[in-house]
Formats: C-alpha cells, structure tokens, sequence
C-alpha cells in the first residue's frame, strides 16, 4: 500500500466514523439555555450523550435547570420564548438564575 493510498484510506475511515458518529449522537445532543452556573455550566454549552457527574447534579437539583436543556432542533423557538414574558422558557430560566444565584452564595442544597 503507498502512502498515498494509506492516507486516502485513513481519510475515508475517518470521515466515515465522523458521520456514523454525528448520527448515533444526534439525539443525544443537548444545549444548555438557561443562566450560568458557577464556571461549571454556562449558557449555550452543548452536551452529547450522558451530562458529566457535576452537571448532573445541577439537573438533580433543579427541574428548571433540567428543562432548560433542549434539543437542537427546538433552540430557536426556545430562545425566542426566553424573551417572552410568561412563557414557560422565561419562567424557567427565572427559576434557574434564582437557583444560580444560590450556588454563588453557597445556599443551594
């Protein structure tokens, strides 16, 4: 085998794992919405698959900060819905920074 074909194979192979990645992981794919958390977990950081154990439990202890993971495909309507007073994303952001804001003063349990 050349290197040429080597690296042409490589590339395939690669390419190849990228896409059937991307398509295992889409529905696992999350974005966070709401408020910062700390310098653990900021707004608009995408998780794939299981959320790691110190993310877990922000979402353990909030269902508004649980809720405020969304899929991809539903990130626009929910971040136009954030600027929309009295809509369920503006209440449970709300909620989330409140809990936030606990963290910071060491309050939250």
């Amino acid at each position: 085998m050349t290197e040429e074909t080597k690296t042409s194979a490589a590339k395939k192979t690669s390419t190849s794992r990228a896409k059937t990645a991307a398509k295992s992981s889409t529905k696992e794919t999350v974005i966070y919405i709401g408020p910062s958390i700390g310098n653990q977990l900021r707004q608009n950081s995408i998780f794939r698959g299981k959320l790691p154990p110190k993310i877990q439990e922000h979402v353990d202890k909030s269902a508004a900060v649980k809720a405020l993971f969304v899929y991809p495909k539903d990130l626009k309507k929910s971040f136009q819905n954030l600027k929309k007073s009295g809509t369920k994303e503006s209440t449970l952001y709300k909620k989330a920074f409140k809990y936030s804001q606990a963290i910071q003063k060491g309050e939250a349990e």
